[in-house]
């Protein structure tokens, strides 16, 4: 999804919509939508934001964004997967590899090294204070 520890905000709906231009508001170019191929990320169908969204419809506003972050190349994260999806249907819990190949695939979705630990807690602490901001700013 990107550069080791950048992030983006991914938006799952329509980009024509009016919480997406919200989004880009609060989040300036990190907003991406994932309708439509904006985002490096495909459209996630069934997710719980998509639920809340279908329930509350037109009873309030709702801006849903997941913040995602860069890991490895897609080459990395793709064997992880791939060797995970083998473990699960061949392998098992006993396969001598079974703990390098979860290991492998824990550290491509959330890495150990201390940067890039540091880079999500800034990320999100930036986040948070965007869309409080966002959120004070549209009261007004």
């Amino acid at each position: 999804l990107g550069q080791f520890g950048d992030y983006v905000m991914l938006y799952e709906a329509d980009a024509a919509d009016e919480a997406f231009a919200r989004g880009q508001r609060w989040y300036g170019e990190k907003a991406q939508a994932e309708a439509g191929g904006q985002a490096l990320s495909p459209p996630l169908p069934g997710t719980i934001d998509e639920g809340i969204r279908r329930e509350l419809a037109g009873r309030c506003e709702l801006t849903f964004f997941a913040q995602e972050f860069g890991t490895y190349d897609t080459t990395r994260v793709f064997w992880a997967t791939r060797a995970e999806n083998w473990l699960h249907h061949h392998g098992g819990a006993d396969c001598p590899r079974a703990k390098e190949i979860k290991q492998e695939l824990r550290e491509v979705f959330a890495p150990a090294s201390a940067i890039w630990q540091r880079h999500v807690l800034e990320g999100g602490a930036r986040v948070i204070e965007q869309a409080i901001r966002g959120l004070l700013s549209e009261e007004a």
